[in-house]
C-alpha cells in the first residue's frame, strides 16, 4: 500500500510540475523569440495539447521513480540483513553480515 501511495504522490507531483514546466517554458520561448500570438491560438494549443501530454509523461516518470524508491525502502525494512549484504556487494566497502 505504501508503494501505491508514494507512486500516486509522484504522479500528482510530476503532473503539476510537468504542466507548469512546459507552460513556463512556452511563455519564456515566446518572450525570447518574440512570437506573435494575437488571438491566443498557439497558447491554447500548448495549454490543451502539449502541456497535458508532457505533464502525463513527467507524472509517469515521477510515479515510477517514487514507487521504485518506496519498494526498495520497504524491502530494506522487511529484511535488513539482505539489504546490507546486497549493498556490500555493490562496492560500498562494508563487509557482508553473516546470517
Amino acid at each position: 500500500m505504501r508503494v501505491f501511495i508514494w507512486s500516486l504522490v509522484g504522479f500528482v507531483t510530476g503532473l503539476i510540475a510537468g504542466y507548469a514546466l512546459i507552460l513556463v517554458g512556452w511563455i519564456g520561448y515566446c518572450r525570447i523569440a518574440q512570437v506573435a500570438d494575437h488571438d491566443g491560438g498557439k497558447l491554447m494549443d500548448v495549454l490543451f495539447l502539449a502541456a497535458p501530454a508532457g505533464a502525463v509523461a513527467v507524472g509517469l516518470i515521477g510515479a515510477f521513480a517514487l514507487a521504485f524508491r518506496a519498494a526498495r525502502r520497504l524491502e530494506r525494512l522487511a529484511n535488513p540483513v539482505e539489504a546490507v549484504n546486497r549493498r556490500s556487494h555493490t562496492g560500498s566497502g562494508r563487509a557482508p553480515i553473516a546470517p
